[in-house]
Parts: C-alpha cells; sequence; structure tokens
C-alpha cells in the first residue's frame, strides 16, 4: 500500500569507517562440499572517515556476510572513523551461481542514529549477474562509483579479465531530455530504536533518481531537499518468506521538507516476496511523485 499525507519533517543522513583486516564472514563460512573457488571484495579508502566498497551481498538469493556490514559493524562507537574490514569467502565451483552485487560510499555515524551520509558524491549500484567460478580460482569484486556512471562486476585476480557482465548504475539510465528541475534529496533516520538496513537511505536516493530520470527531469545537486524516516520496519528475510503472515508487516514513513511545504510519505508490505528493500524504493518514488507534483503547482499560472 503506497501513501502520500500532508505534514512536517526534517533531515541528514551519515555512514561508517579505516583499519583493514580479515572479516567474521570469511573465517566462520562453512566450506562448500566439492571443488570450490574464492571471490573477494574489495575497498577504495577515501581518507579516514570514507571509502567505497564493492562486494558480493547474496549468493542464489541467501545473504551472506560482507565488507559493507562488516565494516559498518567494526565502526560502531567509534565516532567518524571508519574501521575497514575486508571479506572473502569460499564458492561452488564448476556451477552457475546467481550473484547479487553492490557498490557503494560508505562512511561512519556516531552512535546518536545517523547511518549512512548520502550526498551528492555518494553513489551506488547494485544488481544480480550469473557466474560459473573455476575449481582453484581467485576472484575479486571490483567497480567503479563516478559521477559519468557507476558499475560493478567480478573479475579473475590474475589476469583481471572481467568473468562476470557489470551492472550498470543510474547515470547510465537513458531517459528523455530533461525539462524540469528537482532538488537532490538527503534522509536521515530518526525511529528510535528500530534497526535499519544499512543501504535502506541509498536504496530511497537512487530509486528517486532513477523515476527522475526516466520522467524527464534533473536533479539539481546545488538545492537539498531533507527527508527524515520516523517509523521503520524490516522483516527478516528469512522469516519474511516463510512466516509473513505471522509477522508485522515491513514499514516505512518519511516526512519531507520541502520549500512548498512538508508532506508525508508512507508504505508497507503483508506479503512474503516483498520486503524493506523494495520498500526502500518505493519511498523514493513516492518522494519524486510528491516534489514532481509541487514543482507543477508551483509553476502553473495563478
Amino acid at each position: 500500500m503506497r501513501g502520500i499525507l500532508g505534514c512536517v519533517a526534517l533531515t541528514s543522513l551519515a555512514g561508517c569507517a579505516m583499519a583493514s583486516g580479515l572479516g567474521p564472514a570469511a573465517q566462520n563460512a562453512p566450506e562448500p562440499m566439492g571443488p570450490n573457488a574464492v571471490v573477494a571484495d574489495s575497498q577504495i579508502t577515501e581518507g579516514a572517515t570514507r571509502g567505497q566498497f564493492f562486494v558480493v551481498a547474496e549468493i542464489n538469493g541467501k545473504a551472506v556476510g560482507n565488507s559493507i556490514e562488516a565494516s559498518l559493524a567494526a565502526s560502531k562507537n567509534k565516532g567518524f572513523v571508519l574501521t575497514t574490514i575486508v571479506e572473502e569467502r569460499t564458492v561452488s565451483a564448476g556451477q552457475p551461481l546467481q550473484v547479487k552485487l553492490v557498490a557503494r560510499h560508505v562512511s561512519p555515524a556516531p552512535i546518536q542514529g545517523l547511518i549512512g551520509s548520502l550526498t551528492s558524491t555518494d553513489y551506488y549500484v547494485e544488481g544480480v549477474v550469473q557466474w560459473t567460478p573455476v575449481a582453484g580460482e581467485q576472484y575479486v569484486v571490483r567497480g567503479v562509483l563516478e559521477a559519468s556512471g557507476s558499475s560493478v562486476w567480478i573479475e579473475d585476480v590474475r589476469s583481471g579479465a572481467r568473468v562476470t557482465a557489470p551492472v550498470i548504475g543510474v547515470a547510465a539510465i537513458q531517459g528523455p531530455t530533461p525539462t524540469f528541475e528537482l532538488p537532490q534529496i538527503m534522509v536521515r533516520f530518526d525511529c528510535g530504536a528500530c534497526e535499519v538496513r544499512p543501504d535502506a537511505g541509498f536504496r530511497i536516493v537512487d530509486a528517486y533518481k532513477r523515476l527522475a530520470i526516466r520522467s524527464g527531469a534533473r536533479v539539481n545537486a546545488d538545492t537539498t531537499v531533507e527527508v527524515v524516516v520516523d517509523h521503520y520496519h524490516a522483516r527478516p528475510d528469512l522469516a519474511r518468506k516463510f512466516l509473513a503472515f505471522a509477522m508485522k508487516n515491513d514499514e516505512i514513513r518519511a516526512s519531507i521538507l520541502a520549500p512548498q511545504g512538508t508532506f508525508v510519505v508512507e508504505d508497507y508490505f503483508r506479503t512474503n516476496h516483498l520486503g524493506a528493500d523494495t520498500l526502500a524504493a518505493n519511498i523514493g518514488e513516492l518522494i519524486f511523485e510528491g516534489l514532481a507534483k509541487q514543482q507543477q503547482l508551483a509553476s502553473s499560472p495563478q
């Protein structure tokens, strides 16, 4: 269910970050039976408080430990210093795998509820690729995060050759020539003790940008509208798939502090096949619809 309501808001967003080490997912992951290969995440440091991460997030639909989650956990209660943990995992070789890749900027967040910084220079891309590892080989996730276009892929460590097609980010989306302009959005989660997924804010912003491009809008990085998420609940993926109707809904509500007036967007999922990740994208699209409507009304003759 989707909805846009009238109301009041606020917004911002921060993240986590710099030592380096092998994370618990790599140390404790069970060894696949039979021939196997190894695939590692990668990271590029941008100072002590920020980094680019290129990671494996899921294999055959099952979440796996990755460097984003490990680094955010290691950085907790450390202010603005990002402790970087680089994960690797063993995978079964000789059979096709469906691998979800994620590339994004990560910045540190203090404990006071800030969890991820989204600015005009933060980029995000994710998608699923098919990949058949070769037994005994070592692989690494690589990518680029740039204003001109972001992408992520898996490559062979020894040769440097790509072994999957790249997942292409929002900058490569083709849309009509822009006919109107909207501000960028900045998101802050202010929902008390709620447990927010690390990439929730990025999903909201990414969906907002994607719909803007497809709708012929240019996102102006020189103006910012703040968004505050004051209610967030995400069901665990495994429990959602098997116990959907025995659990509380996935729910998100956010207030948008826009120059023409504050409004509220909210949505929820009850079914087992749609979860908090899709819900966050829906919220981004609802924010676009609300801001586009405001812009249209403001430019209409009185």
